[in-house]
């Protein structure tokens, strides 16, 4: 999700089911226990604000609105507005 929410290609992808909501995991190089242990326990003790925000960073919520919803209502209005204001001028 994060690669498509920087490339603005999120309207190509719609979920249809959470394939995930496992709690926050770190990757290390393989053998680097230690390092593990470390970011495992460091990521426990955050707190529910902290998790959020790295959730937000990185795993973008997907728009229930289509952004093509929006242009269109702006299309249709002015095209409403338009024929209110010729009609308005061409038969008062």
């Amino acid at each position: 999700m994060y690669f498509l929410y920087k490339t603005k290609s999120t309207d190509f992808f719609h979920a249809v089911e959470t394939l995930y909501e496992e709690e926050i995991l770190a990757a290390v190089p393989e053998g680097r226990k230690d390092l593990l242990q470390y970011l495992n326990y460091t990521i426990s003790n955050f707190d529910k604000d902290k998790k959020a925000l790295i959730t937000q960073k990185w795993i973008q919520p997907v728009s229930e609105t289509p952004r093509w919803v929006i242009p269109l209502i702006i299309i249709v209005l002015a095209v409403f507005i338009a024929a209110f204001i010729i009609t308005y001028i061409f038969y008062s």
